[in-house]
């Protein structure tokens, strides 16, 4: 799991845990309504979506269906018009003449065949024009009808066309195909069939031409009747697109000839008939379907805005919906929660008035149920508690009554005092200056110890505490331990607590000498700063000690609280050994004892190289015993 997905869920799991019962259930019970009909929701929404495009789509779909219909018959009548011209034989015989035809047979040749194709161009309005055109030198033209192929020598589709032997050729044209039709005259789009006239076979005798306007080719996408929300196109194989220009869906939505087949060429697929995309900002369907035999595409492009709008009805009323039923469901789950936990809030309160000492609190519930049945248990335990009570206080007393006895049989510090007095001096009578030294610092350690009239201690008097322990624990390792003060003279009469350095020399003195200094010694070093209101005491040793591991041990277990190293560990151990040697008061004994003095905001810190050096800084509020503080300190309460 991602540590911010595992933070995420700690964190609500601790909101949670911080609700009441009630609040918990209302919320257990709206998600499992929220969450079935957010998913019913979001698939209605989908299905009425999807649902109302696939209508859209069969709808247009049926139209682009008739105009194929359209186009086919119209190509018949294309196909029907051209052979109908090659099939007669009068126009055959004119073609295939090896001698210049007579002025009777051309008036004759006018008057019949000529006329008669007029006749049956004009019996098909849709027919636009029908040409034959031919490369025998020998006959003459009868315009408009019969043309020599010279006219059309430099056109691009001519060359294909006298190789298709019995075979047609379909095209479109962006401007009407007749030679006597300048530039400068409008264009008009056409559809046009080409046939040869090849009669007999391999013998080349003309083209036949028949046109039809692009417009009623495909009557349906140039009709002047159309929808708003769509618009047809016809896309050429060249890439030319044609489009009825009196519709106003490109004025309206911006979709130009240009941008529709840019999406065409984006995302239509041969395997597929329509696609959706977006332009504006705004949604569309693209249905396309390729013409046969003529090399162009049909296009139909629908806006689905009115889908969209229909869909978004549907959406907002479903969610005020849901929002209806959200509140209801709240409001209910609300009422019956309050009648079902009635009693089990009746109990908190009751354990509350015991939390506050109050243990004489009277349970008014009854019943079988779960909630009675923890009434009756939290009954017997009260019992359980003052029967406790009243045996702790019989023992408290009894340990005291014990303690009173032991005082009387102790020995009388002062008969100890004179005792190592009396050594000290039988030690300078013979000369034994080391043995009385040590007797000195033995004598002010045991007085330190033992004269405890108090909490807080000037400093100077914790430095001297350890200058003796300093000079006893030389005795044990040779003089290797060097003990060095930077402490200005305004800081010794700082107040601290007693015995809250000398567990730190302990443990340096301890712990240095057993990482292979014995031999070398050490180098401890006590300094003081201060920082505005704070003071700074750092002890500091060369022993290199400490690994980056133990260190960041040592500062997790500096920050827990005694419930939190309990559970750990099944106990609360002191740090860095210090609970059986020395004074027998760990670093964590110390940290704890400075912030139950002084607050929460001071305490202990330590940091190290390893290999080179480790420090322990105390961080305590800047007052001085002798009465004077610092100008900007506060005076701290010690309640």
């Amino acid at each position: 799991m991602p540590a911010f997905l595992k933070h995420a869920v700690q964190k609500l799991s601790s909101r949670l845990e911080r609700m009441s019962i009630q609040n918990r259930l209302i919320a257990a019970y709206l998600v499992v309504m929220l969450i079935p009909m957010m998913i019913i929701s979001v698939y209605v929404f989908n299905e009425f979506y999807v649902g109302n495009i696939n209508g859209l789509a069969r709808a247009r779909e049926a139209e682009m269906q008739l105009e194929q219909l359209s186009i086919r018959n119209n190509m018949e009548s294309l196909e029907r018009m051209a052979q109908l011209t090659l099939s007669d034989q009068s126009i055959i015989a004119y073609l295939a003449r090896e001698d210049e035809p007579k002025t009777e047979e051309l008036i004759a040749f006018n008057k019949t065949t000529i006329a008669n194709l007029s006749r049956l161009q004009y019996n098909n309005p849709t027919i636009h024009s029908l040409r034959v055109y031919f490369d025998n030198p020998r006959i003459y033209e009868a315009w408009p009808l019969l043309l020599r192929e010279s006219r059309i020598a430099g056109q691009a589709w001519y060359g294909g066309v006298r190789q298709l032997g019995v075979k047609e050729r379909w095209s479109i044209f962006a401007t009407e195909n007749d030679p006597f039709i300048t530039t400068e005259q409008k264009p008009t789009p056409l559809v046009s069939l080409f046939k040869e006239a090849n009669i007999p076979l391999g013998n080349h005798l003309g083209i036949v031409e028949v046109d039809m306007l692009m417009s009623d080719f495909f009557p349906k996408t140039f009709s002047p009747i159309g929808q708003a929300n769509s618009q047809m196109y016809v896309v050429s194989g060249d890439g030319q697109v044609y489009v009825n220009d009196r519709n106003d869906f490109a004025f309206q939505t911006g979709l130009t000839p240009s941008k529709v087949k840019e999406q065409l060429q984006l995302f239509a697929a041969p395997d597929s008939n329509r696609f959706q995309f977006s332009y504006g900002g705004k949604p569309y369907l693209c249905l396309y379907s390729q013409v046969e035999l003529l090399d162009a595409r049909l296009v139909q492009v629908v806006s689905l805005d009115s889908v969209l709008s229909s869909v978004q009805g549907i959406r907002n009323k479903i969610i005020i919906a849901n929002v209806i039923l959200m509140v209801l469901l709240t409001a209910a789950t609300y009422l019956i929660n309050a009648f079902i936990l009635k009693k089990l809030r009746v109990l908190s309160e009751s354990m509350k008035r015991v939390n506050r000492g109050d243990f004489e609190v009277s349970i008014p519930i009854k019943g079988s149920g779960e909630v009675g049945e923890l009434a009756h248990h939290f009954r017997k335990m009260l019992q359980k508690i003052k029967g406790l009570i009243a045996e702790a206080v019989k023992k408290n007393a009894a340990t005291k009554e014990v303690e009173l006895k032991s005082l009387r049989n102790q020995i009388d510090s002062h008969f100890l005092y004179n005792t190592l007095e009396n050594i000290k001096m039988m030690a300078e009578v013979e000369r034994q200056d080391k043995i009385s030294n040590a007797l000195t610092s033995l004598g002010g350690l045991m007085r330190y110890n033992l004269n405890w009239s108090g909490d807080y201690i000037r400093l100077k008097d914790e430095i001297a505490h350890i200058v003796n322990y300093v000079a006893i624990m030389n005795i044990r390792y040779n003089q290797l331990i060097d003990l060095r003060m930077e402490i200005a003279p305004k800081y010794e009469e700082h107040e601290v607590l007693k015995m809250s350095l000398q567990p730190i020399v302990e443990n340096a003195v301890k712990y240095g000498m057993e990482t292979g200094r014995r031999r070398k010694g050490i180098v401890i070093t006590i300094s003081c700063r201060e920082d505005g209101k704070t003071t700074y005491i750092e002890i500091s040793d060369n022993g290199g000690r400490l690994s980056a591991g133990k260190l960041e041990e040592i500062q997790r277990k500096l920050a827990m609280d005694d419930a939190e190293l309990d559970r750990e560990n099944g106990r609360i151990p002191t740090l860095r050994g210090a609970n059986n040697g020395g004074s027998g008061i760990g670093l964590r004994n110390v940290h704890q004892r400075l912030q139950l003095f002084y607050g929460r905001e001071y305490g202990l810190a330590v940091t190290c190289a390893e290999g080179e050096w480790t420090a322990v800084t105390l961080k305590i509020p800047y007052l001085i015993l002798s009465g004077g503080v610092a100008e900007h300190a506060k005076l701290i309460d010690r309640r």
